[in-house]
């Protein structure tokens, strides 16, 4: 199979597929999304249920090693977990088996294999980090076509049917909260600003509400103490129990966390309520609101064609967020209904999409340059919107002959419709400044020969690669583009 698509979430991952004489993509698993967790138990590895089931139950044992939220250490190559065998567990092998999961599970429900898919990742991932994804996907034997930003596949399945304007896309999910304001115009659906939060997200409120929950319990034990002085196993027990309670609390006014064992044969009995649960994450939410509202005003865009602010991703369930989210925003909020699967699904009807991702705005480049005071006449295209990215990569240089190095810099200008979005700056050494010039006059050099190179690789970032005398300056990688898509 080759039109699909795949969530690899922190907290959950699924995958939608579509199929000959099928209308919309079928969902793998049918019910309800993979935890995300692997647990490498001697020399057997459970994944999903299966391994948080044998982690509660076992998880004080020195010969088990349980590793949640990968998606969210995806910052080196190995992780910072060690097996009882003393070796590391390396970042693909744990998200690999996720994918080889959702490999058996296609093969279980559909009785095909996945062969290539769509995937969609955070706003803010770095390429580095969409290379192990890359890398783990094609452990299970998925090749990856390209990548799609996880809000904007959440909306493909919502937008069918809503009037041409513009949508928030608001997904804080369990291990970042990413943003994108999308225009529709017809068929075509294009981001014209994007946000993103990477440290703060659904396990980090998990966390808080166990550390509060665990701290209300020692209290009473007349300590000061908390998580730090549960086993492993409880802890682990706790912040599942935590994550359901968060849940429970979207939908009920108060919620009872119970652990019969809990710290010295002693039981956890304690209820909490969601106005008690909202006060402890409450200057954090704030946080994602004030998020939302910076990629308002980055926008540029008029209030008046604002739709709808859509939320998605398990942490946009907490009323409190959508409570706040109402009091700034002039349009209405909605959260859809069986919202796990629509990333997944997005991503699916991205993949089977024939005009595949293209970009939504001109890139151009600006020199600065002190003796040019106009600045529009500096401005050089290098790609077009509509062009389309993201199937091997687009590539291409721009040679210019540069007179005025007395700063020993390079300083680029990246921008995106004509508007700054990053500027990018290199550091000269001196000799390689005279061996491009071969004049002994510096700081006042002759035509100094200049060659860059602009690649939007296949893990969608924008390479910048300055070649001076012959030598590649060490490229800059600008990961947060801006995508559009044609629906069929």
């Amino acid at each position: 199979m080759n039109e699909v698509g795949i969530d690899f979430g922190t907290t959950n991952s699924c995958a939608a597929a579509f199929i000959p004489g099928v209308a919309e993509p079928i969902l793998i698993p049918a019910l309800r999304p993979i935890p995300s967790l692997v647990l490498y138990s001697g020399e057997e590895v459970l994944v999903g249920e299966s391994a948080r089931a044998k982690w509660i139950t076992d998880g004080d044992s020195a010969a088990q090693t349980g590793v949640a939220s990968v998606k969210r250490l995806m910052w080196g190559r190995f992780l910072d977990v060690h097996l009882h065998t003393g070796d590391n567990l390396s970042v693909t092998d744990v998200a690999g088996r996720i994918f080889s999961a959702l490999q058996e599970q296609s093969k279980e429900t559909l009785k095909k294999r996945i062969k290539s898919a769509v995937i969609a990742v955070p706003v803010g991932f770095l390429p580095g980090q969409r290379q192990l994804i890359r890398q783990a996907a094609e452990l299970a034997g998925i090749q990856v076509k390209t990548f799609i930003h996880e809000p904007f596949a959440a909306l493909l399945p919502l937008i069918g049917g809503k009037p041409d304007g513009h949508y928030f896309i608001y997904d804080w999910g369990g291990g970042t909260l990413d943003i994108t304001l999308v225009a529709k115009e017809g068929r075509l659906l294009r981001q014209v600003a994007v946000g993103s939060l990477n440290d703060l997200a659904g396990d980090d409120f998990d966390r808080m509400f166990s550390f509060n929950v665990a701290k209300e319990f020692f209290a009473k034990e007349g300590k000061h103490a908390s998580t730090e002085a549960l086993s492993p196993a409880i802890r682990e027990r706790l912040k599942i129990q935590c994550e359901a309670g968060k849940r429970e609390l979207s939908e009920r006014d108060d919620t009872t966390l119970t652990i019969p064992l809990f710290w010295k044969g002693k039981p956890l009995l304690q209820q909490v309520s969601r106005s008690k649960f909202e006060a402890w994450i409450a200057k954090d939410l704030e946080r994602g609101v004030l998020e939302l509202l910076a990629t308002f005003e980055r926008s540029g865009i008029d209030a008046s064609s604002l739709r709808e602010v859509i939320l998605v991703g398990g942490s946009s369930k907490i009323p409190l967020l959508k409570r706040s989210i109402e009091a700034v925003m002039s349009c209405p909020v909605s959260l859809p209904s069986k919202a796990e699967f629509l990333i997944a699904n997005g991503a699916a009807w991205a993949s089977r999409a024939s005009s595949g991702m293209v970009l939504a705005s001109d890139i151009q480049l600006r020199i600065p340059s002190r003796s040019i005071p106009d600045p529009t006449s500096q401005l050089f295209p290098l790609f077009r919107r509509g062009d389309k990215v993201g199937y091997g990569g687009v590539r291409i240089s721009r040679e210019f002959y540069c007179t005025d190095w007395s700063r020993s810099e390079l300083r680029l200008v990246i921008c995106f419709d004509g508007q700054t979005h990053r500027v990018l700056s290199w550091k000269l050494p001196e000799q390689l400044l005279r061996m491009a010039v071969r004049d002994v006059s510096y700081p006042q050099p002759a035509n100094l020969h200049l060659k860059i190179g602009f690649e939007i690789d296949e893990n969608l970032a924008l390479k910048v690669t300055p070649l001076v005398a012959g030598k590649s300056l060490e490229p800059s990688l600008i990961q947060d583009l801006r995508f559009a898509i044609q629906m069929n």
